[in-house]
């Protein structure tokens, strides 16, 4: 179904369309554990004859496997501590005292952490990223209301063939923009306009720079859980993932009230936050048996749907039921990650600064003529951009003489969503304000003349027996728990 504000009929169904990827609140502590002994991966020049000879790979081999499953223990206890805060009701406590003086920085953190990666792609090619970039400007908004003519035919009640009109550019903006700047990517390979030196950064924009791998690759390929062995856990690295994970969910609960917004859906109640937290716990646990770190929600989906306009948990499950085939199919999945990195760019380009703008469009609920408010927001924004680059440049600077210690604290200075977050969510609380003033009125009331508000979160089936149950307001999970938060 179509995105569109005030439509009942997308409400009925509605529970949030967001994908899940990859954590990386969850990539800072990995990354941490991983550059201390015993797990610090071999310097080739100080170890020159590593792969000389039979033994010393196996043992290399070994090292390696032992890693993974460090990192993977690690990530399956801290999916646990994330079920146990979903499933405990923690979340919907915790969602009580948050407005949108907390929400709002952690979004907007999240949009400006994403453009240093789209940077990073985007100077590759300069051109591909700007072109990439242009027309998905145009699609989505200079183009988003002209209709694409196609013919249409009706047998009933009489044979009749028409003309009829879809809004194309609207519905596939990034899509359109991507086959078309691939387009113009394969002529200048074909042409031998980019470079073919694998050492430049241009090669990166080829569409035939991984050729040899699709090639090679096989075409049906089943991961198995646990490939490398038995998981290990330390206290270190389980106490480095659990306060990642924490962060995560900061960001998910930021990406849950974004999504909401973008969606012109009701704002989640506790049980539905604490389903999603509880949900993405039990995702980071297969993610973990798989051998890789957990997952949290995707802010680049989020910022898809505000482009598309296309907010439908069909279209989500459909892409989700795509991805497991890209898994399944090496080939499949070879070509659409050959996609040229300065295309993706482009696309980032755009998705960062609007989930920057959907961060700050939070604070409309605010009185923003007042200065505590202002203090408030721009405290909390600062900071979650000052510490992280202040320690980015000072690799090593915290020394508690705790490995521990350490790492915990870097991992938690370094998570700037979760810093601006804490902050805007600690002065929000303590700094005198009235409600009206903290946009707490209309953040609380904003569903309250939506009759279908309460439904939009409901399990997809056995509604009526749940309610039927009366111990089912005492789980945390369930829709009927809204009552006793009430």
């Amino acid at each position: 179904m179509i995105y569109h504000h005030g439509m009942r009929a997308y409400y009925s169904d509605f529970r949030l369309p967001i994908i899940q990827g990859i954590a990386g609140a969850l990539y800072v502590p990995a990354s941490v554990i991983m550059s201390t002994q015993p797990w610090k991966c071999p310097d080739p020049e100080t170890e020159p004859d590593l792969n000389n000879t039979v033994n010393s790979t196996v043992e290399y081999e070994i090292t390696y496997s032992d890693r993974i499953r460090e990192i993977q223990g690690a990530t399956l206890v801290a999916a646990c501590f994330q079920m146990l805060l979903g499933f405990s009701g923690v979340m919907s406590f915790v969602i009580r005292y948050v407005g949108p003086l907390t929400v709002g920085p952690t979004i907007t953190l999240i949009g400006l952490y994403l453009y240093p990666i789209s940077l990073t792609y985007i100077k590759i090619h300069w051109g591909i990223a700007v072109l990439s970039m242009a027309l998905t400007t145009i699609f989505s908004q200079y183009l988003r209301k002209v209709k694409v003519p196609y013919p249409r035919c009706t047998c009933k009640p009489q044979r009749k063939c028409s003309l009829d009109g879809a809004n194309i550019f609207a519905l596939f903006p990034v899509l359109l923009s991507v086959l078309i700047s691939w387009l113009v990517c394969y002529i200048l390979t074909i042409t031998d306009v980019f470079p073919y030196d694998p050492t430049d950064p241009a090669f990166e924009a080829r569409t035939d720079r991984n050729a040899e791998s699709i090639a090679s690759i096989p075409w049906i390929w089943f991961p198995l859980p646990f490939r490398w062995g038995l998981p290990t856990v330390s206290v270190a690295a389980v106490i480095g993932l659990c306060v990642g994970s924490v962060a995560s969910v900061i960001e998910s609960m930021g990406d849950y009230y974004a999504c909401a917004a973008i969606s012109g859906a009701p704002t989640p109640p506790g049980h539905a936050i604490n389903r999603g937290i509880s949900m993405e716990g039990f995702a980071c646990l297969l993610a973990g048996m798989w051998g890789s770190l957990g997952v949290t929600s995707y802010s680049a989906n989020i910022a898809a749907i505000a482009i598309t306009k296309v907010g439908s948990r069909r279209v989500i499950q459909w892409t989700s039921a795509l991805l497991f085939a890209f898994a399944v199919v090496g080939k499949i999945g070879a070509v659409v990650a050959s996609l040229p990195t300065p295309i993706i760019g482009g696309v980032m380009w755009v998705s960062s600064g609007l989930i920057v703008a959907i961060g700050v469009s939070n604070l409309r609920h605010t009185d923003m003529t007042s200065t505590r408010n202002l203090f408030i927001f721009g405290v909390a924004v600062v900071s979650g951009i000052m510490l992280p680059e202040y320690l980015n440049s000072e690799p090593g600077i915290i020394q508690t003489g705790s490995f521990e210690a350490d790492q915990v604290l870097e991992t938690i200075l370094k998570t700037g969503m979760l810093i601006a977050g804490v902050i805007g969510f600690v002065l929000d609380n303590t700094v005198p304000g009235t409600a009206k003033e903290r946009g707490l009125l209309t953040w609380k009331s904003i569903d309250a003349g939506r009759k279908f508000a309460a439904e939009s979160y409901d399990l997809p089936f056995g509604m009526s027996r749940v309610r039927g149950w009366k111990w089912t307001r005492y789980i945390p999970i369930c829709p009927t728990f809204a009552k006793k938060e009430e």
